[in-house]
């Protein structure tokens, strides 16, 4: 539940939330629950699920604050972790500017 939790604040919260998360000590703590094979596979594969959606959200945005992201996920899918398929598209974070709705979808008001 937590790392549910985790995951919904990554992607309403801003680029200040995301410094809290991608730091060293953060990023290791995933990673040592992933290398614990006595953990619950159901929490390592959120925890693999994370890190490669983080991985990716930040990759694309060539993000210099927070890095560390992109670098363990680099890092792990190099050292043999088995990753899911990349989703065909990846949240990026705090967006820069308005989303502009020029295609409505049917939902007029």
């Amino acid at each position: 539940m937590s790392l549910g939790l985790l995951d919904m604040l990554m992607d309403k919260c801003a680029t200040s939330f995301h410094k809290q998360i991608g730091t060293r000590d953060f990023m290791q703590v995933l990673i040592v629950i992933l290398n614990n094979k006595q953990m619950q596979q159901e929490i390592q594969k959120k925890i693999v699920y994370l890190i490669q959606k983080w991985g990716l959200r930040f990759e694309k945005q060539n993000n210099k604050e927070c890095p560390l992201f992109f670098e363990v996920y680099s890092a792990l899918k190099k050292s043999g972790v088995q990753f899911p398929p990349p989703p065909a598209n990846v949240q990026q974070p705090a967006p820069s500017k308005p989303s502009q709705s020029s295609s409505s979808s049917g939902a007029s008001s």
